[in-house]
């Protein structure tokens, strides 16, 4: 064999090899960064991986990792270009789409999240995770009915999901349905007895119907199954304001502060018609 030959056959070989190495240490010290939560090490790892990678699906999944560990940093509009990088690379990246559609909402810029959410359904019509993220985008800007049908979708296609069950009896709850919304959640309840949030709800649908006396039993069985469940120390407060309990409903709503709610959040929520 030439000479020459050999020694660029022995070039390329060792080019690979130092490649792969590179490319496990540098993907293994990405996974130990994000372990530990040291993200500006993690998007350092990230960003020597995509100089190295070629294959167009790995290169999208790692400008993907990329722009979530900038999220972590609140490194917004990085992160938003290294989705738009992923997107771009892998176009039909249904995920990518789903997280840059979270980041919009995040961000304020709303029409950009619903076309990013629409343009994941388009890539998959019925896909579940997508389906509950668009529905939660409805209910949350107002369009009940448009949340309603998205949840319907998803119950159809899995009857056992039972958070999309829970929200579309909550949508009842928003409509003033609470009738249904009862026997809804009183279903759930059978089913999924150690869920805290459905019996948080059924407490809050027992609430609204002025039976007050079985929406605090139900709202301490919550708070039995999961005493941080923030929502149940809320609504619980609730309750017993509404029984005039005033001094123990301020101690339930001084413990959800402590749990992350705010006296404002609090104040709407009791001035609430």
């Amino acid at each position: 064999m030439n000479k020459q030959v050999f020694f660029l056959i022995l070039l390329i070989i060792c080019s690979f090899t130092s490649r792969g190495q590179s490319v496990i240490e540098l993907t293994k010290q990405a996974d130990d960064c994000v372990a530990r939560e040291d993200y500006k090490c993690a998007i350092y790892a990230t960003k020597k991986l995509i100089e190295l990678e070629s294959n167009k699906i790995k290169l999208a999944f790692h400008y993907f990792n990329l722009g979530t560990y900038q999220r972590n940093l609140t490194y917004y509009k990085s992160a938003l270009r290294s989705y738009n990088s992923a997107i771009k690379t892998f176009p039909t990246f249904l995920v990518a789409y789903r997280e840059r559609a979270a980041l919009f909402y995040f961000l304020g810029k709303l029409d950009n999240a619903l076309k990013d959410l629409n343009m994941a359904l388009t890539i998959d019509t019925i896909n579940e995770a997508t389906l509950m993220d668009r529905a939660s985008f409805y209910n949350v800007t107002g369009n009940l009915d448009l949340a309603s049908k998205d949840l319907e979708k998803v119950i159809k296609n899995n009857p056992k999901n039972y958070r999309a069950r829970a929200n579309l009896a909550t949508i009842k709850i928003k409509k003033g349905n609470y009738n249904d919304a009862l026997n809804d959640f009183t279903v759930l309840v059978a089913e999924y007895p150690t869920q805290p949030i459905l019996h948080n709800n059924r407490a809050d649908a027992l609430r609204r119907l002025k039976m007050l006396d079985e929406a605090l039993k139900e709202a301490e069985i919550a708070l039995m199954l999961d005493e941080t469940f923030v929502w149940g120390h809320v609504n619980k407060g609730l309750i017993l304001n509404d029984l005039n309990r005033v001094d123990e409903a301020k101690k339930e709503f001084d413990r959800a502060i402590q749990l992350g709610f705010t006296q404002e959040e609090i104040d709407f929520l009791m001035n609430e018609k």
